[in-house]
């Protein structure tokens, strides 16, 4: 694995403070970046007295995510909702419904990059679809590959059928391209909506302006 991208994933997990005795609950979607998410936290809470739970939401679970869970200890459940999102609110919605599945203060890790967040936020978002951040709201939530982009995810492996893709076409975010760096988006959604608990009363339009910059100078390298 790559030495760079693990401390990376290191350090963004340590934003959303998990506990040495914590349990987390892993959400997986048919993507590498879900892969890239297991391989990673698989690796670093190794040395944690952890409980992990798998939550995969998809159609199936692909082979080599399932290889990872089967060969683990640290892996003490593993829960598949077979459906196959149409995009993030879905995929949020769909782990704020199963929550009761798991102790209440738990952790929940989801595998979206800096790429996932953009999109979730220029496509769902900022057009007034809020529902999504009932998760926030509910739960302790992470996202430790929040700097990360698809392009880097695609570089770490070779040889599988997943891809590193957002769920959605995203119009807006192929207008911007080049002109806002993807982690700008990234930074601004964890600062915004998952340190401040109850994301759905930030005003959504007026306070991306104003940190939307100032979020891309502090990105990671």
């Amino acid at each position: 694995m790559n030495t760079v991208m693990k401390k990376r994933f290191t350090r963004s997990l340590r934003a959303f403070s998990p506990r040495t005795d914590d349990v987390l609950v892993a959400v997986t979607l048919e993507n590498l970046q879900s892969l890239l998410l297991l391989d990673l936290l698989l690796d670093i809470e190794k040395e944690y007295n952890v409980r992990i739970h798998h939550l995969h939401i998809g159609e199936s679970i692909p082979r080599e995510i399932e290889e990872r869970v089967s060969r683990s200890p640290i892996i003490a459940s593993t829960r598949l909702i077979r459906l196959k999102p149409k995009n993030y609110t879905d995929v949020k919605l769909n782990v704020v419904s199963n929550l009761g599945q798991y102790p209440s203060d738990s952790l929940y890790v989801l595998p979206f990059t800096a790429d996932d967040l953009a999109c979730y936020f220029l496509e769902e978002l900022l057009k007034a679809n809020l529902t999504g951040l009932a998760l926030e709201a509910e739960a302790r939530t992470a996202y430790p590959l929040y700097t990360t982009t698809n392009s880097e995810v695609g570089q770490v492996y070779r040889g599988t059928s997943l891809r590193a893709a957002t769920i959605r076409d995203c119009d807006l975010l192929q207008a911007l391209a080049g002109r806002v760096a993807l982690q700008a988006f990234g930074n601004f959604y964890v600062e915004a909506y998952v340190k401040r608990r109850g994301g759905a009363r930030v005003n959504v339009e007026g306070e991306f302006q104003g940190r939307l910059g100032a979020a891309g100078r502090n990105e990671d390298e």
